[in-house]
């Protein structure tokens, strides 16, 4: 009896710090599990936020605003201005079931949407600037709002977005640990409400929290992350993890029995296994506690890897918005997150087995060869490697070629050869393509296309250094200062932009015509040995601009004045060929003007 009793005692001893041990770990994983889930509704959020901002950009509809606010233009102007630019792209946006601005007198600019008429009935004096409102009184729509600032920093109004709750049931929806017991709502902080996912109804719906419920999140003021307990009808577990800046929390519901369930079960195994040991003797409940501790180390372990693998696969592999790929050391796909099958353009079926070859165009530089070539070889003494690589979607004409920045990263078995690589790269298309536009508008006039000053000065500079003669014709339109009072700026601009074509239309192939600013031109031509080529251009320019213009009905006439200086005959430098040319062009308009003169 005595060694029963000692032997039962040296048990609890052993069993009941560990029991606790092991609910304190149940604790930590299952909070850092709800921190990842956390994490992926956060990251849907701020897509929707993301999708706001955007909007806001728009330069010509905020542009108007502006104007509005300014007293420049009238509600009614800005609204038939704004309604169908801001329809066109909410209607791209998905789960976008209404969309709304308004400026900061609270009126309405523009309402799209299939419940637009429905939401500007709402109350929109309580804008919220960053939190996401989960439900209004009158509609079950998640409310998203982006402020619109001007240049120079004034807001001018927001736009408030309205998302379909349903776009959320796939994150409520699915919650496979503890064999589909747990509950997953959204709670908001302003209205005490909450967002979960009924299955016998299959959608998104809206409930009341219950008292005991409401007054554990008051205590807790919506912003701690918390594990805590609440007695109702039964004893939950409650683990709540705020969204933060969102102005709202994710809460998972959990019946205490089933949250405890493996520590329960494995202590209930130990306490028996320990009696029945006890009672064949005392010595072999040594060696059955033993096993059973082993057993309660690895189930945590379990429990704890899982976690680990959840929180990677949700934050960092399928939420990322970098395409991953994982090759073999053949580029054979292994596997690929989401972001990298939308770049590709394929599907599961599609990706899973290729080869990263095939989406590869042909003869598109350097770095597209050396993924052609054994990438391994060059991956033996380096761990990592950084290029742009082009890639062709999948049944798309070669021409169609998606730039990436790409990152790969080899994995090393115990011989310190690859087994598997990494592939990161972001698309950088746009960014090319921004890029170019930049350089582009940086030599050339945006109004008329033809180069501007800066180009023009960078191309006579050339020429003073490396051509022995060339002309430099300056040219001056008459009359255009009266037709742009007269007719407007709109009509002015369409003016300019025709006679940039009529002048460019005489330009040749060596020679170079650009816009100095306002009605200013200037052309450079290459004259050799052969000083009346300049002139004969320049009765070319004459006889186009005198034509008649033709603008929105309006029958408009243009002269032109075109002073000529030669290189290096009337000046040796760049400053001093513009200003003689632009003292020949005074001489031609003094002379009456739709002439040309010679410095």
């Amino acid at each position: 009896m005595t060694i029963l009793l000692t032997g039962i005692l040296v048990g609890l001893s052993a069993t009941v710090p560990m029991y606790h041990s092991i609910r304190s770990h149940i604790d930590q994983v299952n909070l850092a599990n709800a921190a990842a889930q956390a994490g992926t509704i956060e990251n849907h959020f701020a897509r929707y936020h993301a999708l706001a901002a955007q909007l806001t950009s728009r330069t010509e509809i905020r542009k108007r605003l502006e104007a509005y606010l300014a007293g420049e233009l009238s509600l009614a102007e800005l609204q038939a201005f704004s309604q169908p630019r801001l329809a066109e792209p909410a209607s791209h946006i998905p789960d976008l079931r209404a969309m709304v601005r308004i400026t900061t007198k609270q009126e309405v600019v523009a309402a799209v949407g299939e419940l637009a008429e429905q939401v500007k009935l709402l109350d929109l004096s309580a804008v919220p600037q960053k939190a996401v409102s989960l439900s209004d009184p009158a509609v079950d729509l998640i409310r998203v709002a982006a402020e619109i600032y001007s240049r120079e920093g004034v807001l001018l109004g927001w736009d408030i977005l309205y998302f379909d709750i349903q776009s959320l049931a796939p994150l409520l929806s699915e919650f496979s640990t503890y064999a589909g017991t747990a509950q997953l709502k959204l709670i908001s902080q302003n209205s005490l409400l909450s967002l979960g996912y009924d299955h016998a109804q299959q959608q998104v719906v809206r409930q009341e929290l219950k008292p005991a419920l409401k007054h554990a999140l008051t205590e807790l003021n919506y912003t701690e992350t918390r594990l805590f307990y609440v007695t109702d009808e039964q004893v939950f577990t409650l683990i709540y993890e705020p969204l933060m800046g969102m102005g709202c929390g994710l809460l998972i519901q959990i019946p205490q029995q089933v949250f405890y369930q493996a520590a329960y079960q494995d202590l209930l195994w130990a306490y028996l296994s320990i009696f029945v040991m006890l009672v064949i003797g005392a010595l072999i409940s040594y060696y059955a506690v033993r096993p059973l501790i082993n057993k309660l180390t690895r189930q945590a372990a379990e429990i704890e890897r899982h976690a680990i693998e959840l929180r990677l696969a949700a934050s960092v592999f399928e939420q990322t918005q970098q395409a991953i790929l994982i090759t073999d050391p053949q580029l054979n796909i292994v596997r690929a997150n989401q972001a990298a099958k939308k770049n590709l353009n394929v599907n599961d079926e599609l990706l899973t087995e290729r080869n990263l070859k095939e989406f590869l165009p042909p003869d598109t530089g350097d770095n597209n060869q050396l993924l052609t070539q054994d990438l391994t070889t060059l991956l033996d003494n380096n761990d990592s490697w950084q290029g742009e690589i082009g890639y062709k979607t999948t049944d798309c004409d070669e021409q169609n070629i998606t730039l990436t920045l790409q990152n790969i990263t080899s994995v090393k078995n115990a011989k310190a050869k690859p087994s598997y690589l990494i592939h990161i790269f972001s698309d950088i298309t746009e960014r090319k393509a921004a890029h170019r536009k930049i350089v582009y508008l940086a030599h050339h006039d945006p109004l008329t296309g033809l180069p501007n000053r800066n180009a023009l000065m960078k191309r006579l500079a050339y020429c003073v250094e490396h051509l022995d003669n060339f002309a430099v014709l300056f040219i001056d339109l008459d009359k255009f200062k009266p037709a742009n009072d007269n007719f407007g700026h709109l009509v002015g601009d369409q003016l300019l932009k025709e006679v940039a074509q009529r002048i460019n239309s005489v330009v040749r192939a060596s020679d170079m015509v650009g816009r100095l600013g306002g009605d200013e031109f200037l052309m450079i031509v290459e004259a050799k040995q052969d000083s009346s080529q300049a002139k004969v251009i320049a009765e070319k320019i004459i006889k186009q601009v005198m034509q008649p213009f033709h603008i929105d009905g309006n029958d408009l006439s243009l002269g032109v004045s075109i002073g000529i200086a030669h290189h290096p005959k009337d000046a040796d430098s760049a400053a001093g060929i513009i200003e003689a040319a632009d003292t020949a062009m005074y001489k031609a308009k003094q002379g009456g003007g739709n002439c040309f003169a010679c410095y």
